[in-house]
């Protein structure tokens, strides 16, 4: 499959490269988008199961619009009105969503960016991507690194890190899908899920987070004993939401910039995955609008896959009781999310 990713785009190389774990877990990426494309596990029976919903190809991730496996940034999620206003300055963003409220970055965020590799061993690889002062209206250069690895527990573990010449606005995740039974498994009713989280946020119009939260309590919003998605039960109580799936930000407890287990997903095949993080929440995502063909010819829908996006609030540059995603010259953003994979005996 490399052979298909290997190609120029806007001057740059882009290819597919691979890392293994001493177990043989496989992860494959592309420096396009920093994009995770292949992640191949061990089920219950020994079989191979590709984990991540993704593409055969690099023309598909050029016009990809669901940012499968993706680095996204500089901001990832919504920001309402495309528009912050940092050190007493306004600042308007590119504008991605109804022509008026900025996703994941803007129109040319960095999962359409091309990432130099700076170093790559059997195990581990680190990538690096500069944003120039101005990029999709944030100030600032940013120099951003992603080092994605596999440990001797067999373990992947994700950082980035992020600095700027002069302030800016920094909250950074990976955008993996995600469905343990295997891409293009046509639902996520074999899967299970366990969430560290007493509040939601509130959406408003247009998924805004308006700065109020929200007590999940006995909602089919509580994951805090590990269950299915009650879909049906999901789309009738959507605050201010369309109806269509889970898309909500939850607010992890216990909170202290460490690295804390906060997420779990187990499927039917034996197969589990616990996400550990240094980020106050995660954005759930039960891939309510996708619709588009992927690996072998397999077409992704609505609810045939989940992501468990690590990050600071939504639109937290517009929420002063977020926590704050201002980055500092002389200062380091950092973000680690580790992936652990386990199997039922």
């Amino acid at each position: 499959m490399r052979e298909n990713f290997q190609t120029k785009h806007k001057g740059k190389d882009i290819d597919l490269y691979e890392i293994e774990s001493p177990e043989g877990y496989r992860l494959q990426l592309a420096n396009y988008g920093c994009r995770l494309v292949s992640l191949w596990l061990r089920d219950q029976r020994d079989r191979k199961v590709d984990v991540l919903l993704g593409y055969d190809n690099i023309g598909q991730y050029l016009t990809d619009d669901a940012n499968l496996g993706a680095l996204v940034g500089r901001v990832a999620n919504r920001i309402g009105n495309a528009s912050f206003t940092l050190d007493g300055k306004k600042y308007q963003l590119t504008k991605n969503i109804n022509g008026k409220h900025h996703l994941h970055g803007g129109v040319e965020g960095f999962a359409s960016a091309v990432w130099e590799v700076e170093d790559y061993t059997k195990s581990s690889i680190i990538l690096t991507h500069k944003s120039h002062d101005g990029d999709q209206g944030y100030p600032g250069n940013l120099i951003v690194k992603a080092v994605i690895r596999w440990t001797e527990e067999d373990v992947l573990q994700t950082y980035i890190y992020a600095t700027t010449d002069k302030p800016t606005v920094a909250n950074l995740t990976f955008h993996p899908y995600f469905n343990l039974m295997g891409e293009g498994t046509p639902s996520l009713d074999e899967h299970k899920f366990w969430l560290d989280a007493n509040e939601i946020l509130e959406f408003g119009e247009d998924s805004i987070a308006t700065g109020n939260s929200l007590a999940i309590g006995t909602t089919p919003f509580n994951f805090q004993e590990i269950t299915s998605v009650n879909f049906q039960e999901v789309m009738k109580t959507q605050w201010g939401m369309d109806g269509e799936g889970i898309d909500h930000f939850f607010v992890l407890n216990n909170f202290d910039e460490s690295l804390q287990e906060v997420a779990k997903a187990e499927a039917e095949n034996g197969l589990s995955m616990e996400i550990w993080t240094n980020q106050p929440g995660l954005q759930f995502y039960t891939a309510n609008f996708l619709d588009t063909e992927g690996k072998d010819g397999k077409h992704y829908s609505k609810h045939t896959a989940f992501c468990l996006e690590a990050q600071v609030h939504p639109n937290a540059p517009n929420i002063s009781h977020f926590p704050s995603v201002r980055l500092a010259p002389g200062t380091t953003y950092t973000h680690h999310t580790e992936y652990r994979f386990r199997v039922a005996d």
